[in-house]
């Protein structure tokens, strides 16, 4: 896929513009806010457009990426049909509300894709999940997952888990950074500066995914090591599982598997 139009200038958009057009990946957006274009300025090779007639008509994208809410979203993929120049275009949504099905009820005939980012993607740490459909989808979605790994890391994965991979890993960074919120107010009261607490939470974080990236450990095999009889971390451990950490942290992940 080498020319890319995304449609939305929202925060989501524009992070995926700035990573792609990085990766000197021919890459357009669209909005019809010329404030929203003006803050991407600065990306070097980005094209602008607030005319999206004009924008599929100039730039003949292999990829349209709607990032734009649900309705908002439905309303452009069915425009699509209507705009002279998409071509065969794969269009994709990032919206968690329009399924393959519904995308190919819109435009039939096409490669359709869904991509769930998270928020990481605006520092390139993005953990992303495309599926897709139509007469060659799943090629199509093997190259918008080669896309959006220069993003961070990306899978192609069946339409049934998209709802359990968006509750851990989309909303999951919520419920990461009130853990590192928590980690920062403890060391406050202990009496380290809320700067300095953070600092060390975060490389401590690293420390700890460090060890379980190469695939052949688990993180209770990890907890063993450090849990010395009678010492510190045990005792810890211990007060997270009596305050029902782990039940919480499930119980959360869960609750947005629901909605």
């Amino acid at each position: 896929m080498d020319r890319i139009l995304i449609i939305g200038a929202g925060a989501m958009g524009s992070a995926i513009a700035r990573g792609l057009a990085r990766t000197g990946v021919a890459t357009g957006i669209y909005n019809r806010s010329a404030q929203r274009l003006k803050a991407l300025d600065d990306v070097e090779g980005l094209q602008r457009f607030s005319d999206l007639g004009k924008a599929v008509e100039e730039m003949m994208p292999d990829l349209v990426i709607v990032a734009l809410p649900a309705e908002a979203s439905r309303r452009t993929i069915e425009s699509l049909s209507k705009i002279s120049g998409p071509g065969k275009a794969c269009a994709a949504t990032l919206s968690p509300m329009i399924s393959l099905a519904d995308m190919q009820a819109m435009i039939p005939g096409r490669n359709v894709a869904r991509i769930m980012p998270n928020i990481g993607i605006t520092k390139g740490e993005s953990m992303t999940f495309i599926c897709a459909a139509g007469p060659s989808g799943e090629k199509a979605g093997e190259k918008i997952a080669a896309l959006f790994r220069t993003m961070g890391d990306a899978v192609l994965i069946p339409e049934h888990e998209m709802g359990a991979v968006t509750a851990l890993a989309s909303c999951g960074t919520a419920y990461a950074l009130r853990y590192i919120r928590a980690c920062m107010q403890a060391g406050v009261q202990m009496g380290l500066e809320a700067p300095d607490a953070c600092r060390y939470t975060l490389q401590t974080l690293r420390g700890a995914c460090a060890l379980l990236a190469d695939g052949n450990s688990h993180p209770e095999a990890e907890i063993d090591k450090v849990c010395t009889p009678g010492g510190l971390t045990i005792r810890g451990v211990n007060a997270l599982d009596r305050g029902g950490f782990s039940a919480a942290t499930i119980g959360a992940i869960l609750e947005s598997f629901k909605s």
